[in-house]
Parts: C-alpha cells; sequence; structure tokens
C-alpha cells in the first residue's frame, strides 16, 4: 500500500500539467473536479469551490486527466479567441439548410514542412450541430506511424446554448492498432476521440496536432484537401510553410467559377502559401453523381518530383534496388500470366491494409509465400517477379482508381496513385491488378476503365475502358399461360463480369443455402413463384468470364385471365428508375465502367388466343447510351426482346436529360400490360 501511495504522489509531483479529473470512491460514488494532494493517509480532493478530504482507504482510483488548452475554463465568454467567438456570435437557423446535419463554421489546416519527407499539421475545425444527423460530427480520428510520428490533441471541446464549455476527456480518447491482425504490417495506430455532447444546438470546436519528424521510405510529402462537402462551410483555410530549398506543387481542381483564394507570401528564409474559400454551399447529393473529389473544389499539395516522368524514374529506381536486395524467389507455379494472375488471387490473401501501413517499397517475396498472405504491393511484387522469372516483358505500375477522383497533373507524386498493378508487354500491353478467389483479370481491368497509371520508368497513360459486353445479364425467358393464367417457366440467366461473382460464391454454400438462393432469384420475379428448380451451366469453382443459371418453376395466377382475354405485365422488363427520378441535376454523371444488359421472352399464350394490344417497338440512341425494345406475334408466340447498352464512363448535367429519358422509356415498357384475346 505504502508503495503505491508513493507512486501516486510521486507522479502527481512530476507531471504538474496533469490535473486529477475524477475520484472513485469504495461505496462506488464518483466525483469530478481536481486533485489537490495525495498522502498516506488521505487524498484531498477540489471539487469546485469544495474541498473534501477522503481516508486513504476509502479511495479506489484517481483518474488523472491531461491538460490541454482551455482547460482552465469553463464558461466559453472567458475564452480569447478570435475564431471560437466568431462561430458563438454567429446566428444560424437549421430551417435554412434543409439536409444538412452540420454546419462548418471554420476549418482551417496548417502544415510546416522541415523537409520533404517531415512536416507538421495542424488542423481545427468549429462545427455547429444543427439536428441529430449530424451528431457523428463529434467523433474524430487521425492514422499515424508511431516509429516515425506523433499525434495531440491540443483541445477538443463543446460550448452549450448557456455558454457552458465541456473539455474532452481521456476516457474518450482510444488510441488502438489498426492492424493487429497482421503482424508483419502492425505498424499504424488510430487516435479516435469524440468530443463530448455532439447534439443539436451545441457548438463543436477540435484542433489535433499530427507530426512526422522521421522520414518514410519512398514517401514524400502529399494531401489532397476538400475545400467543402455536402453540408455548408462558411470559411476554410489551408496554409502551408515551405522553406527555401523545397518546391511545393500545387493544384486546385473543380473550381471553374475561382472560388478559391491564393496568396504566397515571402517570410524570412522561406514562404507561405495560403488557399482560402468562405461561404462553401450546401450541396444535397445526387445519384449517380461522381465522388465527392470530383466535386468540390480539391487542393493537392505534393513535395515530389518536378514531372511525372521523374517520379516513374523514381518507382523504377526503387524498384531494381528491392530486385537486387530481395533475389530469392519461390518457384514459378504456373506457366502464363493468366494463370499466374489467378494463382496469386486465389492461393495469396490479401492483407487489407493502407500503403501507410505496408508503405510502397516491397517486402521479402519468400515472406509473402510463406505466409500466403500480404499487403496490395507485396503481393502484386510477388506476382512481378514471377512474370519477370518467365521471361515476359514486365512493367511495374501504379493506378488511381477514378472513385478517389480525378489526378492532378500539375502536382507530380507517385503517392496519388495508391493501386500496384503490372503491366505485361509494351505500350498497348495488358494491365493486371490482383483481386480475390471469385474475381478474373478482366474484371479488375474493367472496374479500373478510365483510371491514370504511372508506369514505373515511363510516364502518365490511361486504362483503357473496357467493353459495354464485359458486366451485364443476358436473360431468356420462355412461359406458357394456361387458360387460368397459371405460367409455367424456363428462365435461363447468363451472369457476365462481375455479375458472375454472385454465382461463383456458391463454391462456399451448402446445397439449402444455394437453393434458398434460387427460390429468392425466382420470388424476386414474383412472390407466388413454387416449384422452383435449378440447373448451372459451368461449374462455379472455375472463375470463367460467363457464368448461367437455367431457373424452372410455376407462377400461380401470373395472368389475369378471363373466359376471352387474358392480361399481364412481364415482370423480367420491370425497370425501377429511381436513379433519374428528379427534372434537374447539379452534378455530373458518374459510372464505374460500361454495361449491357438483354432481356428476350417468349409467351406461349392460351390455345386460341392472340396478342391484341402490348406496348410498340421503340428504340433510344444518345451519346453512349442505346436502348431497342422489339416485338412480335405469330402463331400464338409473342417475342419479346429489350437491349440496353451504356457505354459511357460519365457525362454532364446536360447528358441527364438523355439518361432520364432512356431510362424512364425501360420503366414505362416494363409497367405496361399485354393483352391475348381469344379469336
Amino acid at each position: 500500500m505504502r508503495t503505491r501511495l508513493i507512486l501516486l504522489t510521486g507522479f502527481v509531483a512530476a507531471l504538474a500539467a496533469l490535473r486529477a479529473d475524477m475520484i472513485v470512491l469504495k461505496d462506488g460514488r464518483e466525483y469530478e473536479g481536481a486533485l489537490v494532494e495525495a498522502t498516506e493517509a488521505e487524498v484531498v480532493f477540489r471539487r469546485g469551490e469544495e474541498v473534501t478530504r477522503h481516508p486513504r482507504a476509502e479511495v479506489v482510483h484517481v483518474r488523472l486527466q491531461r491538460q490541454r488548452e482551455w482547460a482552465e475554463f469553463s464558461r466559453a465568454a472567458d475564452i480569447a479567441d478570435d475564431r471560437l467567438q466568431q462561430g458563438l456570435a454567429a446566428k444560424l437557423d437549421a430551417r435554412q439548410y434543409r439536409g444538412a446535419g452540420t454546419a462548418t463554421l471554420y476549418e482551417g489546416t496548417t502544415i510546416e514542412l522541415r523537409t520533404p519527407q517531415t512536416w507538421e499539421r495542424r488542423q481545427r475545425r468549429i462545427v455547429r450541430i444543427l439536428n441529430e444527423h449530424g451528431e457523428d460530427a463529434s467523433v474524430d480520428q487521425v492514422y499515424y506511424r508511431p516509429d516515425c510520428e506523433t499525434v495531440r490533441v491540443l483541445h477538443a471541446v463543446a460550448v452549450r446554448p448557456d455558454g457552458t464549455v465541456l473539455h474532452l476527456r481521456d476516457t474518450a480518447l482510444q488510441d488502438e492498432s489498426v492492424y493487429s491482425r497482421y503482424p508483419r504490417y502492425d505498424t499504424v495506430r488510430r487516435l479516435r476521440f469524440a468530443t463530448p455532447e455532439g447534439k443539436p444546438g451545441n457548438l463543436l470546436d477540435a484542433s489535433v496536432e499530427h507530426i512526422r519528424a522521421e522520414p518514410l521510405e519512398g514517401q514524400a510529402f502529399h494531401e489532397e484537401i476538400l475545400l467543402g462537402g455536402s453540408d455548408p462551410v462558411f470559411e476554410c483555410e489551408v496554409a502551408v510553410w515551405v522553406p527555401a530549398g523545397i518546391a511545393l506543387r500545387w493544384q486546385v481542381l473543380n473550381d471553374a467559377g475561382g472560388t478559391v483564394a491564393f496568396e504566397r507570401t515571402a517570410e524570412g528564409d522561406g514562404a507561405w502559401y495560403r488557399w482560402s474559400r468562405r461561404d462553401a454551399p450546401l450541396l444535397p447529393p445526387e445519384p449517380l453523381m461522381p465522388p465527392w473529389a470530383d466535386v468540390v473544389p480539391r487542393l493537392v499539395l505534393a513535395a515530389g518530383p518536378a514531372t511525372w516522368e521523374a517520379a516513374g524514374e523514381a518507382c523504377a529506381e526503387s524498384l531494381a534496388a528491392a530486385d537486387a536486395r530481395l533475389a530469392d524467389l519461390p518457384p514459378l507455379p504456373a506457366e502464363d500470366a493468366d494463370g499466374l494472375w489467378e494463382f496469386v488471387s486465389r492461393n495469396v490473401q490479401s492483407a487489407d491494409v493502407s500503403l501507410l501501413a505496408s508503405g510502397p517499397a516491397p517486402q521479402d517475396p519468400m515472406e509473402t509465400w510463406r505466409l500466403r498472405s500480404g499487403s496490395p504491393v507485396d503481393r502484386t511484387y510477388l506476382f512481378y517477379r514471377w512474370l519477370a522469372l518467365l521471361g515476359e516483358e514486365v512493367h511495374w505500375a501504379w493506378i488511381r482508381p477514378r472513385t478517389q477522383g480525378a489526378l492532378a497533373e500539375q502536382a507530380p507524386t507517385a503517392e496519388a496513385l495508391p493501386v500496384p498493378a503490372v503491366r505485361v508487354g509494351g505500350v498497348d500491353g495488358r494491365f493486371y491488378v490482383l483481386g480475390s478467389d471469385i474475381e478474373t483479370p478482366e474484371e479488375t481491368r474493367a472496374w479500373l476503365s478510365g483510371a491514370p497509371v504511372l508506369v514505373a520508368g515511363g510516364g502518365l497513360s490511361v486504362i483503357p475502358a473496357a467493353d459495354a459486353g464485359s458486366l451485364g445479364t443476358d436473360r431468356k425467358v420462355a412461359l406458357r399461360l394456361d387458360r387460368d393464367g397459371n405460367a409455367e417457366v424456363e428462365d435461363h440467366i447468363v451472369f457476365r463480369g462481375a455479375e458472375a461473382r454472385a454465382l461463383r460464391e456458391w463454391r462456399r454454400l451448402t446445397g439449402v443455402e444455394i437453393q434458398r438462393r434460387v427460390e429468392e432469384l425466382a420470388t424476386a420475379v414474383n412472390g407466388r413463384a413454387q416449384r422452383v428448380r435449378y440447373e448451372i451451366e459451368g461449374d462455379v469453382r472455375e472463375n470463367a468470364p460467363r457464368l448461367a443459371l437455367r431457373l424452372r418453376y410455376r407462377v400461380p395466377r401470373l395472368a389475369d385471365s378471363r373466359p376471352s382475354v387474358a392480361s399481364l405485365q412481364l415482370p423480367w422488363l420491370e425497370y425501377d428508375a429511381w436513379a433519374v427520378g428528379r427534372d434537374e441535376r447539379r452534378f455530373p454523371l458518374f459510372w464505374g465502367q460500361p454495361r449491357r444488359d438483354t432481356v428476350a421472352v417468349l409467351v406461349r399464350s392460351p390455345r386460341g388466343f392472340r396478342l391484341e394490344a402490348g406496348p410498340a417497338p421503340r428504340t433510344f440512341a444518345a451519346d453512349g447510351l442505346n436502348l431497342a425494345f422489339a416485338c412480335e406475334d405469330q402463331a400464338g408466340h409473342t417475342r419479346v426482346s429489350l437491349t440496353y447498352e451504356r457505354s459511357a464512363l460519365g457525362g454532364d448535367a446536360v447528358a441527364y436529360r438523355d439518361l432520364k429519358a432512356c431510362l424512364e422509356l425501360r420503366a414505362a415498357i416494363g409497367r405496361d400490360y399485354w393483352v391475348w384475346r381469344k379469336e
């Protein structure tokens, strides 16, 4: 007991910057306040103006709270900070910002470069919570490398409408390992904290300091900062200190209106670069919109090479050094590039870790093979080295998926392209991006259609867009109607590209689970579907580019049948045009890859019935969009066909009118009734 008291007393004396935040007594009571003194006999604790003395035997534990900025203030009016006072003075009516959960009053980032690989970063954000949808704004997190970085919360306070200040507690801080399940990459930690009382009406003010004191191999300074967002932002600023001898390259994207102001101010042996934007509006999201990085102004900063060609040369030099250092390789498991791709994708598990954890430089391929697991960089490096062993012309590459926003061509740096890849062949060669055990090389390439790529030893290029036939379904339906409106259905579905993964996943399911999936497909057509049988065409254990499923089922009363007439909607033609529900649009259109879907339906009507009414043949054609619908009736057999093809990857807001017309036409065809009358 005496030793514990001495340690506690010594700890309090040594850390004058700490105060006791809470005292827990043996009877279960807890009090907030400040520790005054701890002796062998008693603990002296202050609660407000009251000082209490507790026998040491009654104290279970004293929790110390770290002293942060403004810790001594309990009223906002006493804090001499202009930004905070301006935020408190701002009068906001949540009704003016319908659809927004928060209003950001100020967001500032200050970066001081020390070298191209080391820097100090401070970020501050002042937010007003407008309603319950904005309560998540109280939670923030920072990822860092403890071997070369430190993170510190300077302050995190909430101010109630009455001016009461609530301070961040250490108990609301969580510093945790992110990749502990991967000991090889257990290099990143995440500091998470929750500013107290993120409730509607409260103002939150949080500031975090992030310092990289030591360089990381192959990683130079690179930042991408959004100057706005979906919720309104009244003021945002970025300030970067650049000492003499360091070249900062930057570019502001998505700012055709010139809303971002810039100034450069020389000071001492360097200069301050400052960007600011005011009154960024509320931007309600829309379906099929690009990523926010392609919508709001985005500032890209880099202290890397002067050109993309130089960035490619730096990648090639780093790779050559790794090849010389890591000479040993496992035996070749396949004899061609596709075989190697499938072998690595199936047998070497992907460790889902960031480039911050693994770094861009590869590790020992022998270790990757021994563990049968590796980061995206290490899996790709094993694949790359095996391809070189085969004698292929192979080039390392870095790709930036289009979902992360356009590349800033005026700020060259390999850090902006996070996905490792391999190109086999010359300039027109094929790119390979490793996937999972249920994917194919063509699918991963199609997913990256139109993405920028940096080839080691070369410059920038673009992944060619995939053909529209690389993704989609082909459906052929044959149904026979009887006089009571019941239907016997044979439904043949061909899944192409990534759509086939739904069937490949069945290799992991039991027979009962597969039957349940099949029944779900049938009841999605009509909830009364029964007696569902199925047949898989192809082997789900093989990653074939196409897999087919043949269903047979019965649907009672599918048609509304009378003695002389039968009518129904064909559910296989139904389409939900939710994505084009509005008349006007603010943002451009965005798709991941092209797509084509076809539907063909053969209806065998009851004997003596002929088609009397149905939708007329229609076509639609626009830039990157095509829709064709046709039907014919002959000898009691009605044949219907619909083809929808989208070859475009995106379009401007004007192109939305064409998309709207095309999809609404498709939905209207699915809603139309078909009528057969007895002759």
